[in-house]
């Protein structure tokens, strides 16, 4: 469908970070900013279906450091991405940190970076 491509479009993109940093890499405002119209795009796909969506930003580290030190990377990288993205969504969709990712095992060890899943759902209806 429209709206898993659409999710899927934005679930491959990342914002980079410098190793062992909470700073983006180079070029993370376009990378933001082009999540920022894609999540415009999704939300008025979802809408034509009453649907909104449930966003939540995680963090990922790679091996170096220790299991504290990346702990804390995964905590704080994904902080940015509420506060930036926020602003393109309306309700009833919502974005979140999931503080539960900064206590998982890291995934794939060779990424620096913060990501969104996001979970679509049917949006309540408006009175």
């Amino acid at each position: 469908t429209q709206i898993d491509a659409a999710i899927a479009s934005i679930q491959s993109r990342e914002l980079s970070f410098l190793s062992g940093t909470v700073a983006p890499d180079a070029g993370w405002e376009r990378t933001l900013a082009e999540m920022g119209r894609k999540l415009q795009t999704l939300e008025r796909i979802g809408a034509t279906s009453s649907i909104a969506f449930h966003i939540q930003a995680a963090g990922l580290t790679d091996e170096p450091g220790t299991l504290d030190q990346n702990r804390g990377l995964r905590h704080q990288r994904p902080e940015c991405l509420p506060s930036r993205l926020a602003a393109h969504l309306h309700p009833p969709s919502t974005m979140a940190v999931n503080q539960d990712a900064a206590f998982a095992l890291p995934q794939n060890a060779s990424t620096r970076a913060a990501v969104v899943t996001i979970e679509p759902y049917p949006a309540p209806v408006q009175r």
